[in-house]
């Protein structure tokens, strides 16, 4: 049964969609829609939320990395004091605590807590393919291949950082051996 305030309300549907079809046709309209059709900000905090989750991971499994590659040598101490004082008071000490306690771990332990820093470090990953595959309408890959992709990527950008670092400290290295012979060099290279 058709009442007067449904046929009004027809009535008036009909004209706005008639009088707003070319709106929607612009350039910023169809943006504005393809922006909430992908829900951009809820993939935005997604990501930063990740990155958030994967950063003491990652700076742990540089640690790691470190560790293995240069021992308790004195360029360790240096790379490793140089990480830590990129960060905030707090947050440097509580890696120095972690690296304490993973320093005292052993056996299963350790290998145990390897395997959840590997897991949660790439959880960034995964959720970064997520978010990609969302945004471009591609369908997820197999949870393995999916995981193993992730892990490659931590390492790959844990590689990328240790070497880095360990240039960063080449080069102070380089800087000074440099100043005993062109004393004028000082000035600049203590500026960084």
């Amino acid at each position: 049964m058709l009442t007067r305030a449904s046929v009004y309300g027809h009535m008036l549907y009909h004209r706005i969609t008639v009088r707003t079809r070319p709106l929607r046709a612009s350039l910023p309209a169809r943006f504005v829609q393809k922006f909430m059709d992908d829900r951009v900000l809820t993939l935005a905090s997604l990501l930063a939320w990740g990155m958030l989750n994967t950063f003491l991971p990652l700076l742990l499994g540089i640690f790691a990395l470190l560790g293995l590659a240069l021992g308790d040598s004195p360029q360790a101490a240096e790379v490793e004091s140089r990480l830590l004082a990129v960060l905030p008071a707090e947050i440097s000490a509580l890696i120095r605590e972690t690296l304490e306690a993973i320093d005292q771990a052993a056996g299963g332990a350790g290998l145990i807590s390897l395997g959840l820093l590997l897991f949660n470090g790439s959880n960034f990953f995964v959720s970064l393919a997520t978010t990609f595959n969302q945004a471009y309408h591609v369908p997820d890959r197999p949870l393995i291949q999916q995981r193993l992709i992730s892990v490659a990527a931590l390492f790959a950008v844990t590689g990328i950082a240790l070497m880095s670092s360990v240039f960063a400290l080449a080069s102070s290295v380089v800087g000074q051996y440099l100043v005993t012979f062109i004393p004028e060099l000082a000035p600049i290279i203590d500026q960084g």
